[in-house]
């Protein structure tokens, strides 16, 4: 298996993406732009994925709070900025 090289979490910027729609837009091609926000949290996952790698990344609290209602929180280390 060839080295792959992570990004490392942004303390500058949220990494989330989010999905924006408006209401002229038809088809399965939803358009995502990364968030804006100052990240409060890098969080990581606790056991590697399929890939065997453990990947994080930097969120704001608004994009913390839907990792929250889309996954289980025990599933992550969750680092707070200072």
């Amino acid at each position: 298996m060839s080295e792959v090289k992570l990004i490392q979490s942004d303390i500058e910027r949220c990494q989330a993406k989010i999905r924006k729609t408006d209401p002229f837009t038809f088809g399965g091609n939803p358009k995502y732009f990364r968030c804006e926000k100052s990240p409060t949290v890098i969080v990581s996952e606790k056991l590697p994925g399929k890939d065997g790698l453990t990947g994080s990344m930097s969120l704001c609290n608004e994009c913390l709070t839907a990792l929250k209602k889309q996954n289980d929180i025990e599933d992550f280390n969750v680092e707070i900025l200072n």
